[in-house]
């Protein structure tokens, strides 16, 4: 089911209740790890609890297979289990009844899972699209908070069709209940001695309990369709006719192939989950058995109804409202707004900006009026020890400008470099041009900025706008929000962000580099499984760092340090692969494939590579013009495998848009088909890929694999 905005409250107040009702811990959130927005929304909701008084416990997780292994851990008093950053995508009343499952001991039966299932509800805030039909509209105990698509129509063909084919569905079981029936009576009639018929039927009753539970996964292949419309995660056995011999390849390989699918196969609506009985059509009520001529008719709607569902499913993954603005609204509506809260919610949409600036720049001024409303008395030039007041200020598209000189912010910004070709001489010849005619020196720009001249501080935005249009940096000025750290300093909610960030991706350890308890253990290939886990443990970590930094100006600022020598690494490979002209322009993407550096092992962690695989699409597209996605592969030695990331085309950014509400058309959010198209390309070619991160469109790759991989993918193009 889903919650709309407005309902948000109520669908709040009734979980608190549940929670409210018992001592125990009752509530669990399990959070994306490599996502700042749901740091930022979790944080939030955590905040909620603690005011409260309501137990509850935070359990960060890296990919699907651990949210699966962590929720089949629940313990039966959970009732409220909570989904942060993770879960629009797939259906989880299926795909974690299998947790289920197999977590199940010995003396448990289908009833006893069934029970537990039916007490315990599951919320979801996700800001990952499209939506699982299933669980917005085929599930009482799966609940989304949606941001308004149902309410201003955006799903209702979608929801009819869906709606459609669980009817359809229903009268085709019916029909074979009926028809098992009619044979079970004829078979009485023929035999009306056999002393075995009621022993059978009583064994049969006895046993429907046990054998439902074995039945569920099973209904969710009712109608074979194509397999990129499946939503559903699978194994390379369960979907790969290669046999025994295959499946026993990926278990030595130490690789697993695991897919998050979209199905419109009802695998997203299995009539054995519905939780609505009563809706269905009894035998007596039902009409009698279609003509030939109204089979196909029926079969025609169908295939209608599936397509209009396969359509949905295959425009590719995309994101809508940032989690953090959509759990601030919740505060909101019960009244709650807050000054520390509302930061959470700023710097979670500053997150998103990377890979959806659109959606930023819709829905920042919002946040910004808010920070307005909550700090009208602020006093700016009034400082105080523990003053935390928020303050719109102007900002700059220049990367850590408050922490760092301008010279180096300019040369590491993505915006400036990739317009100005810094990564070129010809490039850096026209930025010193530009600070010329700022009349702003070499020396004096390669000042740390809070040594520099509180009069060029104050004339900055002034200077740069003098010269943004003719070098083609007209957004390089615009309006930012900044909290107070008392006495401490001021941090921007961008370098927040970037703070944060490189906090998760590398944590507070001596050096940029210090993994070697990572890779200790992973010389050997039957190794990789474990090392895997030591990758995510290490992750999940690096999350409570990042958790702590939020509101410890200390470890903000060590994060802001390692985000400046995270940044210089992404810069120095950047530059590299652009002069070496190692970015192959194919016929549907482009094509990375980094197989060594100096900083190779910094990207194999799935933040950085998109960190990296941005800015050199950004830089690919200025330089040519030309707005095609990307394909980046690198290498990790250790584990004998290629972490692949797939970028959509870069959508072209008009000047002086920010305060737009309503995106112009060429400017809408582009979705990403890569998750669908490195799925299809697994089984085409039947290479060995590991497809388990909530961004379905990074997945990973054996060594061996890469090249049929992507030749395959190549030959197919990217829709």
């Amino acid at each position: 089911m889903y919650v709309s905005p407005a309902s948000y409250a109520e669908a709040f107040e009734a979980l608190r209740a549940a929670a409210l009702s018992h001592t125990s811990c009752r509530v669990v959130l399990f959070v994306a790890c490599l996502d700042v927005d749901a740091l930022c929304g979790a944080r939030i909701l955590s905040g909620i609890f603690k005011r409260d008084l309501i137990p509850h416990r935070t359990c960060p997780v890296a990919g699907y297979s651990e949210l699966k292994k962590r929720y089949a851990e629940l313990e039966d008093s959970v009732t409220s289990v909570i989904l942060i950053g993770c879960g629009a995508l797939v259906d989880l009343n299926d795909y974690l009844l299998d947790a289920d499952l197999e977590a199940a001991g010995d003396d448990d039966d289908a009833a006893e899972i069934s029970n537990r299932r039916i007490r315990r509800k599951l919320y979801i805030f996700d800001s990952h699209r499209p939506w699982n039909l299933q669980n917005m509209f085929g599930s009482e105990e799966v609940v989304c908070f949606d941001d308004g698509d149902v309410d201003d129509g955006l799903l209702n063909k979608e929801r009819d069709a869906f709606e459609a084919l669980l009817r359809i569905e229903d009268d085709d079981e019916a029909d074979e209940a009926d028809e098992d029936k009619e044979e079970d009576d004829s078979d009485g009639e023929d035999d009306p001695n056999d002393e075995q018929h009621d022993d059978s039927d009583e064994e049969e009753n006895d046993s429907d309990l046990e054998s439902n539970a074995d039945s569920l996964p099973s209904k969710i292949h009712n109608v074979d369709l194509d397999v990129r419309h499946k939503r559903k995660i699978f194994s390379k056995s369960e979907s790969d006719d290669d046999g025994d011999d295959s499946a026993s390849e990926d278990r030595d390989s130490g690789v697993d192939r695991e897919y998050i699918s979209s199905s419109n196969d009802l695998s997203d609506s299995p009539v054995s989950h519905r939780t609505t009985p009563s809706k269905r059509k009894s035998p007596s009520s039902r009409s009698p058995s279609p003509a030939p001529q109204r089979q196909k008719s029926f079969s025609e709607a169908r295939r209608t109804y599936e397509e209009v569902i396969g359509d949905y499913y295959g425009r590719g993954t995309s994101n809508s409202t940032p989690v953090a603005s959509q759990i601030y609204t919740l505060l909101s509506f019960l009244g709650l707004a807050s000054n520390p809260d509302l930061w959470l919610s700023v710097v979670g949409t500053t997150a998103v900006e990377y890979a959806s600036p659109q959606l930023y720049r819709r829905f920042f001024p919002l946040l910004r009026d808010e920070v307005l409303r909550l700090n009208s008395q602020v006093n700016i030039s009034r400082l105080s020890a523990d003053d935390s007041a928020l303050v719109v200020q102007p900002d700059y598209r220049l990367f850590l400008l408050r922490h760092w000189s301008l010279y180096e912010s300019v040369v590491h910004s993505p915006y400036v470099a990739s317009r100005l070709h810094l990564w070129n001489d010809a490039g850096r010849k026209k930025l010193h041009k530009m600070l010329a005619k700022m009349g702003i020196s070499l020396q004096v720009a390669k000042e740390k900025w809070t040594h520099t001249d509180v009069a060029l501080k104050r004339a900055l935005k002034d200077k740069l706008s003098s010269v943004a249009d003719v070098n083609g940096i007209g957004n390089v000025v615009r309006t930012g929000v900044v909290r107070k750290f008392g006495f401490r300093g001021m941090v921007s909610a961008g370098d927040a962000v970037e703070g944060v960030a490189a906090l998760m991706e590398c944590g507070k350890g001596a050096t940029i580099n210090d993994k070697e308890s990572v890779y200790q253990s992973s010389s050997a290939e039957e190794n990789i499984e474990e090392v895997d886990g030591e990758f995510k443990e290490v992750w999940i970590g690096n999350f409570w760092t990042a958790w702590d930094a939020l509101d410890n100006i200390e470890l903000l600022l060590h994060g802001l340090q390692r985000a400046q020598i995270l940044q210089q690494a992404v810069v120095r490979t950047a530059t590299a692969l652009l002069e070496k002209d190692q970015v192959h322009d194919l016929r549907s993407f482009r094509l990375i494939i980094l197989k060594d550096g100096p900083d190779l092992e910094l990207f194999n962690n799935p933040l950085t590579l998109v960190r990296l695989a941005y800015w050199v699409n950004e830089c690919k597209s200025e330089q040519t013009d030309r707005h095609s996605p990307m394909v980046m592969a690198v290498l990790d030695q250790k584990r004998d495998t290629y972490t692949v990331v797939g970028l959509p085309a870069r959508v072209a950014e008009k000047t002086n848009n920010e305060d737009e509400g309503d995106l112009p058309e060429e400017e809408a959010a582009s979705s990403n088909s890569f998750g669908i198209a490195f799925q299809e390309m697994a089984n085409l070619t039947h290479a060995r890929v590991k497809i388990d991160s909530f961004e379905s469109s990074v997945v990973e790759v054996r060594k061996d694999d890469l090249t049929g991989f992507l030749e395959g993918m190549s030959s197919v193009g990217i829709k």
